[in-house]
């Protein structure tokens, strides 16, 4: 049997509220869900809150300023709007509903309020329904179906929009009545196509065209290996496959299942791939026979140099083995592009996630910030204004200023393109216009702009950077001036928005830590330390003699470095992502930032010297320890992360 449950989202810190309400209305004859998961967005809470969402007859949303600042109150509510599922906001204090609640009419349970807006509220909840039967076996796999496409679209909201949220913004912002008029926001990267080919043919390889869409590209190339830097997009891109493919079987129950699964979480030595596939794809793994035979199974794995580097070889040869063995299976895989060698090629064709190129960052960072200032005002087209000039302000102080603006604006007088003015290797002169309008401080402004390495355009091309800095210039309006100091400012951000830290009133540019604040920071270096020193020594090496980072660790081992609370800390400013078993940065580049945070307080106390890290006699190999090393001069100010 299946009960009938209302839903009731909130946040921690209202947690006492929650239950006298959960007291009232269970007294009235309502059953009620209440999370009470310590850890958001982890894996056992991502089952809970799609199963309770998918039995709740209502869903009751506590309006507060924690909550209004918690993403994952945002993502029960959007992912209960998307179900349909009818929803009271109840407004718990002074502060005013979120924009994307402005089509709801909130029922205010303030203290002076709360005896009659409970009674409103009881009034305005429907009858419990009658529980449902559990499905008969005949249905039992479309019934473990479901509850996994559900729980993928949990995740999807998750991973799009916290964990790697360079896609799918537009999907939230464009909510609501007050959203109604805002653009599209999506990172669009560009693809393209290499074909796998052997023998003589593999001499005269090339490109094939590239391609605007994963999902044409994956139309057109139904297996390959999804290649990129860290923060590329690759898990986003993924994401994106899982989501079309999953909205297509919820409405057909023909429809091939979207499996998407993180190899970084196969660390069992004597795991099999097909055991693991099944434990984690849950109550659906006894049915992966089923869809593999039918026909209905389209792979997802992410993160091929996730796997555990002593066991790659072995592990990669079993993923190999198991596509060979299902030839018409759809398939897309990711790794890290420099790490696709050796042992992990799979002799599959790539798709190559390009960099972004200078009208893909102005196109998303004028639409974020315009939809981000349209949301938040009374007049959502005068904000919507403003908003437009702000991106375009953020994208000219990457380029390198007004300087490079006012050459682009005489380039423009001049008819030449957008694309031109960034692609072109020196200044027209065959073009008397653009010759004639311009000048030599406009050309020195223009050459570095264009072609100068250390410009920012560089790190906004990396789809995970440009998100962290157009959130940091939404907030504070600065621009970093460099990758280090942009992981401060977005770690900055994150921790303001968790209450971790406020900005100090003697001193308005300061950033005074709680005390909770400093032991999360102390905690999340010791962390990152720990994983990166397990790289390319011992058994950590492959087959091929080349070490990796590790990237997850065993929650009982991360419990050495953060106790419960921090955890959920963690968890909740996005900043780790914590499964039932094991505990992983939500993304490589902050693990490599908080390393280099440790790296930095090692130095400073002068208890690392630095032949631990580098050998002197072999200086000149790589150890693992280079990133880190870069963003270090970055954290002293000593240079910019491209002069390195």
């Amino acid at each position: 049997m299946r009960n009938p449950v209302v839903f009731i989202s909130y946040s921690r810190s209202d947690r006492d509220l929650a239950d006298r309400l959960v007291a009232v209305l269970e007294r009235a004859g309502h059953s009620c869900w209440l999370d009470s998961s310590d850890i958001p967005g982890g894996e056992v809470w991502l089952a809970a809150i799609a199963d309770g969402i998918e039995r709740a007859y209502a869903v009751l949303s506590v309006v507060s300023a924690a909550a209004n600042a918690s993403d994952w109150v945002r993502l029960e509510y959007l992912h209960a709007s998307k179900r349909g599922k009818p929803i009271v906001p109840l407004l718990a204090d002074d502060c005013e509903p979120p924009w994307y609640m402005a089509d709801r009419q909130p029922i205010s349970i303030r203290d002076a309020d709360y005896a009659d807006g409970v009674q409103r509220l009881l009034r305005s909840l429907p009858a419990a329904p009658a529980a449902t039967q559990a499905p008969a076996p005949a249905g039992a796999q479309r019934a473990a179906e479901l509850a996994y496409l559900r729980r993928l679209e949990v995740g999807e909201l998750i991973h799009t929009e916290l964990y790697t949220p360079m896609a799918g913004v537009a999907r939230v912002l464009a909510r609501g009545e007050a959203a109604a008029s805002l653009p599209a926001i999506v990172m669009r990267p560009e693809f393209r196509h290499l074909r796998q080919l052997s023998g003589a043919a593999a001499e005269t390889r090339s490109e094939s065209r590239p391609y605007e869409d994963i999902a044409q590209a994956f139309g057109q190339v139904r297996r390959a290996v999804l290649l990129g830097e860290p923060g590329a997009g690759k898990t986003t891109t993924l994401w994106k496959l899982a989501r079309d493919a999953l909205e297509a079987a919820l409405a057909d129950e023909a429809a091939p299942i979207p499996l998407l699964v993180s190899l970084g979480k196969w660390t069992e030595t004597d795991e099999k791939l097909r055991p693991f596939l099944e434990r984690q794809l849950g109550e659906l793994g006894a049915h992966l026979g089923a869809l593999l035979d039918s026909g209905r199974a389209i792979l997802l794995l992410d993160g091929l140099n996730e796997m555990p580097t002593a066991e790659r070889a072995a592990k990669a040869a079993q993923v190999k083995a198991f596509l060979l063995a299902q030839r018409k299976l759809a398939a897309m895989l990711s790794c890290r592009e420099l790490d696709y060698t050796g042992t992990l090629s799979l002799d599959l064709d790539t798709v190559s996630i390009r960099p972004l190129d200078p009208a893909r960052i102005l196109d998303f960072v004028t639409g974020y910030l315009t939809a981000a200032c349209a949301a938040s005002a009374d007049d959502p087209a005068a904000r919507q204004a403003a908003g437009q000039v702000r991106g375009e302000d953020l994208f000219w102080r990457l380029a390198g200023g007004q300087d490079v603006r006012q050459a682009w604006e005489a380039w423009q007088a001049a008819g030449a393109s957008f694309s031109l003015f960034w692609s072109a290797s020196e200044i027209p002169r065959a073009n008397p216009d653009i010759y004639s309008r311009t000048n030599e401080a406009m050309d020195r402004a223009w050459q570095q702009g264009v072609h100068d390495p250390r410009s920012l355009m560089r790190l906004a091309g990396n789809p995970y950077l440009l998100y962290m800095l157009t959130r940091v210039y939404l907030d504070s309006g600065e621009v970093p001036e460099n990758r280090a100091v942009l992981f401060d400012r977005f770690v900055e951000v994150l921790l303001l928005r968790e209450r971790l830290a406020e900005v100090s009133e003697a001193e308005v540019d300061t950033l005074r830590l709680s005390v909770e604040g400093e032991r999360l920071l102390e905690a999340l270096e010791g962390l990152a330390w720990t994983l990166q020193s397990r790289r390319g020594t011992g058994a950590a090496e492959d087959a091929d003699g080349h070490g990796d980072t590790a990237t997850a660790v065993d929650r009982a081992e991360a419990s050495t470095f953060l106790d419960s609370q921090l955890l959920h800390r963690a968890a909740a400013a996005s900043l780790l992502a914590v499964g039932e078993r094991e505990v992983r940065f939500t993304h490589q580049l902050l693990q490599e930032y908080f390393t280099a945070r440790g790296l930095r307080s090692r130095l400073a106390s002068a208890s690392l010297p630095a032949s631990e890290l580098w050998s002197a006699a072999r200086w000149w190999e790589r150890t693992g320890w280079e990133e880190s090393a870069v963003l270090l001069a970055g954290l002293y100010g000593v240079a910019s992360e491209n002069e390195q």
